[in-house]
């Protein structure tokens, strides 16, 4: 009986130095698992679409993709599930109609509400229940009924669309520096006068100063003139600064530095 009730009394503390033991190993392990690794956001909303069509695409290989349409025009093709009109010199795409069937990169397509794509596409603006957005290269318009999209447009925010999947072109050489020395003045967007210093500082004609660098093509301008698009122009030809951004309300600023000739 004796050895019967210490029994009793040691088998709490077993169990609970078992479950110690227990959760001690459970925690190592949990420690020795790596993190979980979340995949790099989509950054491309819109491409691949669903269907397969890419829309750098030309009229002949739109054809060779999806076989025969059921509509041929001077300007465009239509097949089942999405319409595509194409420019005139390059025949490539240059506008995209699905009102079923074909979906973005992001999921979003007909049949979904406007507020699911107002969510994806947060920067757009709402107008007798129709939404359109710009996203990157692509200029978007969901037309909607009663909140729910039943056709969506694509087309290029410029002259065409560019293969994102393509490799970049390589970056040009940083001009030199000392190259931009000179006397610039303020032709388009305003009056004034930049002086560009071989050191890569520069003054201007009311006292502003500052440095810069070069990127590329691009001038990085610190100091006064920060106010000009971040302080960042584009050396569109030699002896031309463009510098080009909208401001707080929306509006376009182009200003043009001229060096004045040697």
């Amino acid at each position: 009986m004796g050895t019967s009730r210490r029994s009793l009394i040691l088998l709490p503390g077993l169990l609970a130095a078992i479950a110690v033991g227990s959760r001690t190993a459970e925690s190592a392990t949990s420690r020795s698992k790596p993190p979980a690794v979340s995949p790099p956001a989509r950054t491309n909303l819109v491409e691949p679409l669903s269907n397969g069509l890419r829309l750098t695409q030309t009229k002949a290989q739109v054809l060779q993709q999806f076989g025969k349409p059921t509509l041929v025009t001077v300007v465009g093709i239509t097949f089942p599930e999405f319409a595509v009109r194409f420019d005139g010199p390059g025949e490539q795409v240059s506008h995209f109609r699905t009102q079923k069937g074909v979906r973005l990169a992001c999921g979003v397509g007909v049949g979904d509400s406007m507020d699911r794509v107002r969510k994806v596409f947060p920067d757009g603006g709402l107008s007798g229940g129709n939404y359109q957005v710009t996203h990157g290269q692509y200029s978007l318009l969901f037309e909607g009924y009663q909140n729910e999209v039943y056709k969506v447009s694509i087309w290029p925010v410029k002259d065409h669309f560019v293969d994102e999947s393509a490799p970049s072109p390589p970056k040009p050489k940083d001009l030199p520096v000392s190259s931009l020395a000179g006397t610039w003045y303020v032709t388009q967007g305003g009056a004034g006068v930049v002086t560009l210093k071989a050191d890569g500082s520069y003054t201007t004609g009311v006292g502003g100063k500052g440095t810069f660098t070069t990127d590329g093509k691009d001038v990085v301008f610190k100091g006064a003139l920060d106010a000009w698009n971040g302080g960042r122009g584009t050396q569109s030809q030699d002896g031309v600064i463009e510098f080009h951004w909208k401001n707080e309300e929306g509006f376009q600023n182009y200003i043009v530095l001229l060096r004045e000739k040697r």
